[in-house]
Formats: C-alpha cells, structure tokens, sequence
C-alpha cells in the first residue's frame, strides 16, 4: 500500500514537471501541449513497433510533420535524434531477450528490429562496450552468483536489497542486466 502511494507521487511529481518544464522554447502554451501528446504517441508508436523497419519518413508522417521539422521537436522532446532512441529501444529489447539461453544471437538480433547480425553486433559493442555474447555471460554469472551468495541470505536482501553486496551496483534485483559491460 505504502509503495503504490509512493509510485503515484512520483507519477504527481512528474506531471507536474513535464506541465511546467518549457520544452519547446518559442511555443505557446496551447501548441506545447499539442506536441507533448503527439510526441508520447510517437514514442508509444516506437516501442511497440521498433521490430519493424523504421525510418525517419515513416515517423514524421505519422506525427503529422515534415522530417525537419520532425527531426528538431524529437531532439528537443527526448534529448536524442530518432535514430539514437530507436537504437536505444532496439538494444534494451535485445538485452531482455540475452536473459534467455534457448535463443540464438541471431534470432535476438531479428526479433530486436536489426536487420543483420553484423550490424546488431557492431551497434551493442558500441553501445555496451561488449559482444552480446559476452553480455549473455555476463547475465548468466550474475544469476549463477545470485542463486549461490544472494538466496541463502534472502532476509538481508529484503532489508538492504540494493547494497548488500557489491555486484548490485552493475545488477540490480529489478533488472539483473548490466548496463554496460565491465571492462574484462
């Protein structure tokens, strides 16, 4: 009870964060909040068809803007190019798919919208610092040393879950992913 109050505070906080932060600096007020809406669709739009072949063409029409203009609001909205945060969703879908050892790299790299594995490989070393070869290891030794020191101390990890142990800072319970790949 005391979390999903806590949760709805944080989503009061944020509303009235984006309501009072100047995004679109030069735009009335009315306008602002017509492109707030439109870009939470866009991004909506993304997540739920980033395995699809996107370009910036496609997105702009459907926002309803020419791609320059487009391209200038999306940098603006999410502080990164179209492209960038398309990447970004593409990568943290297949960083949940390494969790699963049935499936091969390959397949990862189709079902995460990349259209070939040279090109899924090049872009998560770049993005990750690792292969996701070496990221499925690495996934892979965290819940290997989770189910050996963390479940036999399973009371201490409900009382001080994110330090209790050192290696929660490159894996957290919530997400046992690393973000990006310690140096080996």
């Amino acid at each position: 009870a005391i979390y999903s109050h806590l949760i709805n505070l944080f989503v009061s906080i944020g509303r009235n964060r984006i309501n009072n932060v100047d995004l679109f600096p030069n735009t009335r007020s009315h306008k602002q909040k017509e492109y707030l809406q439109k870009f939470n669709e866009v991004l909506d739009y993304i997540d739920s068809h980033y395995t699809e072949e996107l370009t910036l063409d496609n997105i702009a029409d459907f926002s309803g803007f020419s791609k320059y203009h487009f391209t200038r609001l999306f940098k603006q909205y999410t502080d990164s190019t179209f492209y960038d945060y398309l990447i970004y969703r593409r990568i943290k879908a297949a960083e949940e798919l390494l969790a699963n050892p049935e499936l091969s790299i390959t397949e990862i790299a189709l079902q995460s919208g990349f259209s070939s594995i040279s090109t899924f490989n090049r872009i998560f070393k770049q993005k990750k610092g690792c292969t996701p070869s070496e990221y499925r290891s690495l996934y892979s030794m965290n819940r290997h040393l989770y189910r050996k020191i963390c479940m036999p101390h399973q009371k201490a990890l409900h009382l001080y879950p994110a330090y209790t142990y050192p290696w929660y800072r490159l894996f957290p319970l919530s997400n046992p992913l690393p973000a990006v790949c310690p140096p080996l």
